[in-house]
């Protein structure tokens, strides 16, 4: 990856607080629910989402230039298929026509932070296993650039 990258060298411990934050998901189609500030050390698991590209589901902080900040790596949070039992007892996974549900992350409060990018691989079970390319990307600061955009709670 040609781009800016820190997030090799990223100490959580460095942020006491947290975003917990709230996504809607239908279809091909992602959005933010909400977003609270909370008193707490963000779950982390060192990740570098790789040049040759990665397969999955992750998330990236980048700043305002497109520096990637942080990088953290999720199971699946979007049901996409389910497992389909023949009467035979063969097991097979199946596309959902239309994926529809919630899920939450759980991410470091980095002032320097303006966006977070999510990274899927194809939302089907056929190309699944295709290198994941960004799927959304969310303002995590007002229009100001300044102020966060959650709520706050300690």
């Amino acid at each position: 990856m040609s781009r800016q990258d820190s997030s090799q060298h990223f100490d959580p411990r460095r942020y006491r607080f947290t975003l917990r934050l709230t996504f809607a998901y239908e279809g091909e189609n992602i959005r933010q629910v909400s977003s609270t500030r909370v008193q707490m050390l963000a779950p982390y698991a060192p990740f570098t989402p790789q040049p040759e590209g990665d397969i999955g589901f992750w998330i990236e902080l980048q700043d305002r230039e497109g520096k990637r900040l942080y990088a953290q790596a999720f199971n699946m949070p979007i049901r996409y298929a389910v497992e389909d039992y023949s009467p035979e007892g063969k097991i097979k996974r199946v596309s959902l026509a239309e994926p529809k549900g919630e899920f939450e992350l759980l991410i470091p409060d980095i002032p320097e932070a303006s966006a977070l990018v999510m990274y899927t691989s194809p939302l089907n079970v056929e190309n699944e296993m295709e290198v994941a390319k960004e799927r959304a990307r969310f303002d995590l600061r007002s229009s100001s650039g300044d102020e966060p955009m959650h709520q706050e709670k300690t």
